[in-house]
């Protein structure tokens, strides 16, 4: 008698588009909008949308910010 075991499918990681993360980090700034609210909106994590605003407030949720990151991370050594 053997028994077969299903393993749950692999997690697969979510890549979201800048644009749509600054549009879902603006719906958090609109009054009366909560975090926790616009996440389930969403269907993101309400933490994700917290790191996702403080990257908004350091000017790093554009394209060009992300590019000039890595061009100077590649550059120290």
């Amino acid at each position: 008698m053997s028994q077969t075991v299903e393993l749950p499918a692999k997690r697969q990681n979510r890549r979201h588009p800048l644009e749509w993360k600054r549009t879902v980090v603006e719906q958090t700034f609109e009054p009366g909008a909560s975090v926790a609210r616009v996440a389930r909106d969403n269907n993101v994590n309400a933490n994700q949308v917290w790191a996702w605003r403080k990257l908004y407030a350091q000017g790093l949720l554009v394209e060009d910010a992300q590019t000039q990151a890595m061009c100077s991370s590649s550059l120290v050594r």
